[in-house]
């Protein structure tokens, strides 16, 4: 956050009456006077979703077993096509939830509940350990997702959680 940014911010009423520190409000993200707190673990799993479609772009044109496109039940689709949907589609979905965009909520969390699908019908098929894995994950994730739904409303209390009177005073420019 850069200094005018703190200029704008009043500390003056803190958290039961304690003045916040920078590091609490550099926790805090403001648009359009709303303050929506930003938890570690929509960061995770949004950043994470950057990771694993980067990992398949860096990896498109190794050939796997079984073939990537029979994984996700579509042989009659190229599979090189199949990656790079997914990739575009995983780094959409990514932006909108790091975003705090309801829109990017409900695509992780659908995208979370296909992909754990998926995951466990692969790991009946084909008896592999990453499978398992990926299942457990993304299984972890549509959880989360769902157990944070107020951060992607833009409804949290508009002066803060729980009785936190921090307040964030307009610029006029």
């Amino acid at each position: 956050m850069d200094d005018s940014a703190w200029n704008r911010i009043d500390c003056s009423r803190g958290f039961l009456g304690r003045e916040k520190s920078k590091k609490e409000i550099s926790q805090l993200v403001t648009e359009g006077g709303i303050i929506i707190k930003n938890p570690m673990g929509i960061k995770i799993i949004g950043w994470f979703q950057i990771f694993g479609a980067l990992v398949v772009l860096f990896t498109i044109n190794m050939e796997q077993n079984p073939p990537f496109n029979e994984r996700f039940s579509v042989p009659f689709i190229p599979e090189l096509f199949v990656k790079l949907a997914l990739v575009v589609i995983a780094m959409i979905i990514a932006y909108g939830f790091l975003k705090h965009e309801i829109w990017g909520y409900w695509s992780m969390l659908i995208y979370s509940i296909l992909f754990s699908g998926i995951s466990f019908l692969q790991a009946a098929s084909y008896q592999s350990q990453p499978y398992i894995g990926n299942a457990i994950y993304a299984g972890f994730v549509a959880i989360y997702t769902l157990l944070h739904f107020k951060y992607f409303t833009g409804f949290i209390d508009r002066k803060g959680d729980e009785g936190d009177n921090f307040s964030v005073e307009e610029e006029n420019i």
